[in-house]
């Protein structure tokens, strides 16, 4: 279970870095076990060579219980999120540059409803003003840790989070996919068109059926 898991934290990170979600240096991702244990990528390793060797695991106190590497400088944010979700058991943190980019500029403020996929998986979104990072970015997101599925913080990136690795990172494409829809529209001089509140009822009515 734990072979199964590193690999696909390392798996995922690389899928982040090839989607252009993340620089070589930047964002990482972790998992968690029923038991509380949490494997995380480590800091200032080049995202397009991670293997599973590479990969730390930590309790959800932080403390180190294997893995030859230094973890996350972000950690204190995904075990802040493990400990007040438990029904969370993957954190993916990226910097996806368009939804970067508008929430910075004040263009995204909230979930922007401009796709059904986005519908769905982002209408828990906050946005949050620019906090250093490590634990001052883990204190600045408490605050939406329970009313949000992925938080981006200005000037920085997104946090998103998901009963699996694999959901994690689709909210991460999601977001992106739709702030480049929202840019588009700017750069066409128009303001972003929202999918009418009705349908998005509607949208979300429907896939409650399948």
């Amino acid at each position: 279970m734990s072979l199964e898991l590193k690999m696909k934290v390392a798996q995922g990170m690389k899928r982040l870095y090839e989607r252009d979600l993340v620089s070589s240096l930047g964002g990482n991702l972790s998992a968690r076990t029923d038991d509380g244990r949490v494997f995380i990528t480590p800091s200032g390793s080049p995202k397009w060579e991670l293997t599973e060797e590479d990969i730390v695991e930590v309790d959800l106190n932080g403390s180190v219980l294997s893995g030859k590497l230094k973890p996350s400088s972000e950690l204190p944010s995904h075990l802040l999120i493990y400990r007040e979700r438990t029904d969370v058991f993957a954190v993916a943190h990226a910097h996806p540059p368009h939804a970067v980019a508008l929430a910075t500029a004040g263009f995204l403020k909230e979930p922007p409803h401009v796709t059904p996929e986005e519908v769905l998986y982002l209408r828990r979104l906050s946005v949050l003003e620019f906090a250093p990072p490590g634990i001052k970015t883990a204190q600045a997101i408490s605050s939406a840790v329970h009313s949000s599925d992925v938080i981006v913080v200005k000037n920085h990136g997104a946090f998103s989070m998901g009963k699996s690795i694999e959901e994690a990172i689709a909210r991460i494409e999601i977001l992106e996919e739709a702030s480049k829809i929202i840019f588009m529209q700017l750069l066409l001089g128009r303001l972003p068109m929202r999918i009418p509140d009705n349908l998005v009822e509607e949208i979300l009515e429907t896939y409650k059926k399948t």
